[in-house]
């Protein structure tokens, strides 16, 4: 300890590791920087999105939709979706550190059953959805304006180096202040509607949203911007990918609604 996981995958932690034990690995920063790279090359093959999300100040109930769609077909033990409750900025005590530390991404309540719901995903062929609604009321002891959502795809296979996390996604704040009249920009940006395919895709893809896209920024892994527009005013983006070389990349949208963000993989 420390130790650090990527994805639940021991795959991605065997790629630098010849023997780093059950999902985990040393928590080395240049080994960290290689694993992630690896990790965000490998191509997600079901997206995940939280969609509907709203949050009443008064009565502290959120209600929100976790959906996605399968680009290709995957064999799976117990495919399951996972919904957390996360808050930044508890201080407390940290073993062998300050006692007043700052603990970001606390889990403070599991939405969905803590290993995920089994009968949120059905069947996992191309072109397969799924989708789940979940209503929570957040308990008073929780700041809104500190707490976000956290979703994910997940394999819960009876191997533990094998429950790998396929796919997921997070919410901002639930409000954007402690001051109740605001709304949570969340509440706007998860309204858009987004879809990029083919995922993965290697000489062209299409953005389709159904808000009108304004702008877009596409960005590789490090952050690089690779290609991006200004007064676009379209529903959907045609992006030529024929000099864009294979790797990860995020695309990042703005409408009128907010701005969202879809992951591509490019395969030559």
């Amino acid at each position: 300890a420390p130790a650090s996981m990527i994805d639940r995958s021991y795959d991605v932690a065997n790629l630098l590791e010849s023997n780093p034990g059950p999902v985990f690995f040393p928590n080395q920063v240049n080994m960290i920087t290689q694993q992630m790279t690896a990790a965000l090359a490998m191509p997600a093959m079901v997206s995940c999105t939280l969609s509907d999300l709203t949050y009443d100040a008064q009565s502290r109930e959120l209600k929100v939709t976790v959906s996605g769609a399968f680009t290709d077909d995957l064999t799976l033990e117990s495919p399951r979706v996972t919904l957390y409750l996360i808050e930044d900025g508890l201080v407390g005590y940290q073993s062998g550190g300050a006692k007043n530390y700052e603990h970001d991404h606390v889990v403070r309540a599991c939405l969905s059953e803590a290993w995920g719901d089994a009968d949120a995903i059905t069947t996992t062929k191309s072109g397969d959805t799924y989708s789940k609604t979940y209503t929570y009321t957040v308990p008073t002891k929780i700041r809104t304006n500190k707490a976000r959502l956290v979703a994910f795809v997940s394999d819960y296979a009876a191997d533990i180096n094998k429950r790998q996390i396929l796919n997921g996604a997070q919410s901002s704040a639930l409000l954007d202040s402690e001051d109740p009249t605001y709304v949570g920009i969340n509440a706007v940006e998860a309204s858009i509607s987004l879809r990029t395919y083919p995922n993965p895709a290697t000489t062209q893809a299409f953005v389709s949203a159904e808000s009108t896209i304004r702008s877009y920024e596409m960005v590789n892994s490090l952050g690089q911007k690779v290609m991006g527009a200004q007064n676009v005013n379209a529903d959907m983006l045609e992006l030529d990918l024929s000099n864009v070389p294979a790797g990860a990349y995020f695309i990042t949208i703005t409408t009128d609604h907010g701005t969202a963000t879809e992951h591509l993989n490019v395969v030559k």
